[in-house]
């Protein structure tokens, strides 16, 4: 973020990464923050009640958009600002806090991530895992009995991966089908594709 570091909770401080001095902050009205997501000169964040972009480095905000609850999670890619509420499904909104879809469920998402051709993936607790289409939400295609909980949800290629443990699930972005299972030995934590 600029050689500066963003931390999250009230209030978000952006710290100067060479000294550790506060260079600005921004009050979030509850220590609550989810995901903090940066691209650009912009700073992402889903909070208690909102999701909210803020410009760096002073931290001012841009924009502001409501939610009915607690975002639990938020990725950024492209155009596009991914999130999901709990409880209340996911919603997608441009980087410039412009709505565009939302797809209500009760699900409680464990992660969220962005995909190879325009999908957007979401791993609930109850052990589906789902991919929409990233124009308007549309549901492509669903996985049941994912194990759980997912400890990561990442793409390359035409491929979508997601961990639990020591197991990774190789699956295809095109169809939602196995393409190939992992198990590492003892207790692997995490999942992160580059």
């Amino acid at each position: 973020a600029g050689g500066s570091l963003v931390l999250g909770g009230d209030p978000i401080r952006a710290i100067s990464a060479e000294d550790g001095s506060v260079l600005a902050s921004y009050s979030s009205g509850d220590s609550y923050v989810s995901d903090l997501a940066a691209v650009g000169n912009q700073v992402f964040a889903g909070l208690a009640d909102r999701v909210v972009a803020l410009a760096l480095p002073q931290l001012s905000e841009v924009w502001s958009h409501p939610t009915s609850d607690e975002v639990d999670n938020l990725v950024v890619g492209g155009a596009a600002v991914f999130y999901s509420v709990l409880g209340a499904g996911v919603g997608l909104l441009t980087t410039s806090g412009n709505p565009v879809a939302s797809a209500d469920d009760d699900g409680v998402y464990e992660a969220l991530a962005m995909g190879p051709d325009n999908l957007l993936l979401g791993a609930r607790s109850d052990a589906v895992l789902l991919a929409w289409d990233e124009t308007a939400l549309e549901e492509q295609w669903t996985v049941t009995d994912v194990s759980v909980p997912v400890q990561g949800l990442a793409s390359a290629g035409t491929s979508v991966f997601y961990g639990n443990g020591g197991y990774v699930d190789g699956i295809s972005a095109v169809n939602g089908n196995s393409l190939w299972v992992y198990q590492a030995s003892g207790a692997a934590a995490g999942l992160l594709g580059i």
